[in-house]
């Protein structure tokens, strides 16, 4: 895993444990196990969200299927046991846009 790859993850989010993509964005405790990630979600549910369009660019490397939302209010520490499937990355602008909008 490297940072800011799209994967596939179960994991609890909003009381909803379906799998959904997760950006990868801090890896400092993966010999712990775990994988600093935001999830990505179809809307946004805290009123600002980094919005990845379908239009975008850079958007076919997401591995995405539709437009999403990136939740950045926290990272979540998410067990390397719950990740199934790469999906892509962030990169070029894209990735710039992600890191100037999420500070990271």
């Amino acid at each position: 895993m490297e940072l800011f790859e799209v994967y596939n993850a179960k994991y609890i989010w909003m009381n909803c444990d379906d799998t959904r993509p997760w950006i990868v964005v801090d890896m400092s405790i993966a010999h712990e196990g775990l994988i600093g990630c935001f999830p990505l979600s179809g809307q946004c549910y805290y009123g600002d969200c980094f919005l990845v369009e379908q239009g975008h660019d850079d958007f076919p490397y997401t591995g995405l299927s539709k437009s999403c939302y990136v939740h950045d209010q926290r990272v979540l520490d998410l067990p390397i046991k719950c990740f199934s499937l790469k999906r892509g990355d962030f990169r070029n602008n894209l990735l710039l846009d992600f890191r100037n909008y999420s500070g990271i």
